[in-house]
């Protein structure tokens, strides 16, 4: 018997089964937070020890970019133009501005490389690789990333062991002087990217800790509009600039399921809800703002709606780390 149903009894009944599915799985999806109605804020979490033995990593894992081969008529062709043109055109335009390295290039460099080899490409990346790692100046925080990627694509450590000498820097600092937070979205996933690569606990601790500075009344710029006006276990819904929000979400998942403390994962999974429940265009789309932000639940105006691709890439980042950490399919 043929499973075709007709678009327009497909789009009669659609909502009514979604409905049904949905909510026989509401509270799964809509995980209980703990009660802080009685105490001052969040619960008291010792700073840098989780107190549990953490993962190494999260309990699905997926296959490498490079183990997976594409043969359709859809991506294939994508991504073959991404290697042969778009990454190219990037790093042309790098060698003509002063800044020369971009972390994102670099990494999709190393990334097309390892299924497209490319020797004009290889080159420019080995060139770089080099001079970040005879640097003398301490790694970045934004270079942790490209560490890791450069490790999974190659097995090389040399910008490993630069940026856990980095980390090790950066950790002195937070104990010594206690600095207060004052911004950067990409601080505590990076160092949860340099985790999975050490396996060394003091770059998780690191990680979480860059999630705990927010909500301190010292925060520079304290806002909901860069998710610092509360503590992060305080916080339950998708606001301020959206794509801070989720890549805050996604490092939530990340420092929950790595050390075992569930308050952490329960909030990405809060965000996420939010999200896609009240916020998320039919097309995926979120960031209804002008200021590149959550608007109000519900309010999504088409002509003037921002959503642009970057918070895309993190809605789909968090999706799938939730989905690693938990099997939801959702």
């Amino acid at each position: 018997m043929s499973r075709h149903i007709p678009r327009r009894r497909f789009l009669r009944t659609a909502p009514a089964v979604g409905a049904l599915a949905y909510s026989a799985t509401e509270r799964t999806l809509v995980p209980e937070m703990p009660d802080h109605s009685s105490t001052a804020g969040p619960p008291v979490i010792e700073r840098w020890k989780s107190g549990r033995a953490p993962s190494a990593e999260y309990p699905i894992r997926p296959s490498l970019p490079s183990a997976v081969v594409l043969a359709d008529n859809f991506w294939h062709p994508r991504v073959q133009r991404n290697a042969q043109v778009t990454i190219p055109l990037e790093v042309r335009k790098l060698e003509a501005s002063p800044r020369r390295t971009r972390g994102g290039v670099l990494e999709a460099a190393m990334l097309s490389l390892a299924t497209r080899p490319d020797p004009w490409l290889q080159a420019w990346v080995d060139r770089r690789v080099d001079e970040i790692a005879s640097q003398d100046a301490p790694a970045s925080n934004r270079e942790f990333g490209v560490a890791a990627t450069w490790y999974r694509t190659t097995g090389r450590r040399e910008l490993v062991d630069r940026a856990a000498r980095s980390a090790a820097l950066l950790q002195d600092d937070f104990q010594a002087n206690d600095p207060p937070f004052s911004g950067g979205e990409r601080d505590s996933l990076n160092c949860s990217r340099l985790y999975r690569i050490t396996g060394d606990p003091r770059h998780l601790d690191l990680a979480r800790h860059y999630l705990d500075l927010r909500g301190r009344e010292d925060s520079v710029g304290r806002s909901r509009h860069n998710q610092s006006h509360m503590h992060v276990l305080e916080q339950t819904e998708a606001v301020g600039h959206a794509v801070n929000c989720l890549t805050l979400a996604v490092s939530m998942a990340d420092v929950g399921t790595l050390t075992g403390m569930e308050e952490y994962l329960r909030v990405a999974q809060l965000m996420w809800h939010d999200a896609v429940s009240g916020k998320m265009y039919i097309t995926g789309g979120v960031g209804t703002t002008g200021n590149e932000g959550f608007g109000e639940p519900y309010s999504l105006p088409n002509i003037d709606a921002y959503s642009e691709t970057c918070a895309v890439l993190m809605l789909i980042t968090l999706s799938h780390n939730l989905f690693l950490a938990s099997g939801d399919a959702r």
